[in-house]
């Protein structure tokens, strides 16, 4: 229980830091192919992104970063197959391509982690450190820690802190640095993997639950598109990301999903009357639908990392 409970945390957090207020001002993203040298930073504000659909974005992801423990409750085997070999990862030449890839990473490690699986490790923490190192952030990571931990497979709670913590720290000095693109990127990483993941769980083991995570992720993948086509703006490196999410969307938009509205109960709250309001929803998908997402994010995650 604590070894799912520490895996959590690390992606949830990992999300919620992501999703903070960014700030304006100016940033370089010299390694993207296409950018100048230099241009200005964008932020939720200036991009018209406001806080409320920041939120809004960060409350629908966190039915992502829970995967790994999904996957597993459900007795979902362990299966190698799910991750891509970690010497056949491709170090991407672009910043934003290098954030993404840091993000893809997270899952993989927390699949890893959950299952007490230690040989794929090395390598995922070499792909780690090449892609931190690329932005500039490796400093962040105690990078012999987590490995250590990661192998020893007796202390998964502290390699979920050190994983966390480096994450964290990263988000910040991005954020700081006017380069909370990079972030922006790093939570699109953490997304695709998380998708690719619970794809693959379907596949192997049909199931309503499953299935149903897979069709929620229409809602993460609309806002999350709205933000990257902000940064566009300033950052024209994110149009082949955003082209090959666009082709997912296409599918999902096939995809239903009702919403059914109960009445409304009255709840005290700190002394105070406040009236809350129900609503469930229910994801319409059929098969076919979920064998064409299924081969967009292979397809989406295999040109992010291999």
């Amino acid at each position: 229980m604590l070894k799912k409970a520490s895996v959590f945390m690390l992606l949830t957090l990992l999300a919620l830091s992501c999703g903070q207020e960014r700030g304006s001002g100016t940033g370089n993203d010299t390694g993207v192919a296409g950018d100048e040298a230099t241009r200005p930073g964008i932020s939720g504000e200036a991009a018209g992104i406001n806080n409320e659909l920041l939120s809004e974005v960060i409350y629908n992801f966190a039915s992502i970063v829970e995967i790994p423990a999904l996957i597993n409750d459900l007795g979902v085997p362990y299966h190698g197959k799910f991750l891509v070999p970690a010497g056949e990862i491709h170090q991407p030449g672009t910043d934003i391509g290098n954030a993404v890839l840091m993000g893809v990473l997270g899952p993989g490690m927390g699949y890893l982690t959950m299952y007490g699986e230690t040989n794929p490790v090395p390598g995922y923490v070499s792909a780690l450190k090449d892609a931190a190192s690329s932005l500039e952030v490796n400093q962040f990571f105690d990078f012999e820690n987590i490995q250590h931990l990661a192998l020893s497979q007796s202390g998964a709670s502290m390699f979920a802190l050190s994983f966390m913590q480096g994450y964290n720290r990263t988000d910040e000095h991005l954020r700081k640095s006017q380069l909370a693109h990079l972030s922006t990127a790093i939570v699109v990483g953490v997304w695709i993997e998380g998708l690719s993941l619970l794809t693959h769980a379907a596949e192997n083991q049909p199931d309503d639950d499953l299935h149903e995570r897979i069709g929620e992720q229409k809602l993460i993948l609309n806002e999350m598109l709205i933000v990257l086509q902000a940064h566009q703006a300033s950052h024209p490196g994110f149009a082949p990301l955003i082209e090959m999410l666009k082709s997912m969307k296409e599918e999902y938009d096939k995809v239903e999903i009702v919403y059914e509205v109960e009445e409304p109960k009255a709840v005290e709250r700190d002394g105070m009357l406040m009236i809350v309001q129900n609503q469930r929803s229910h994801v319409n998908i059929d098969q076919q639908q979920i064998r064409n997402i299924t081969e967009k994010v292979q397809t989406i995650r295999n040109n992010i990392i291999l």
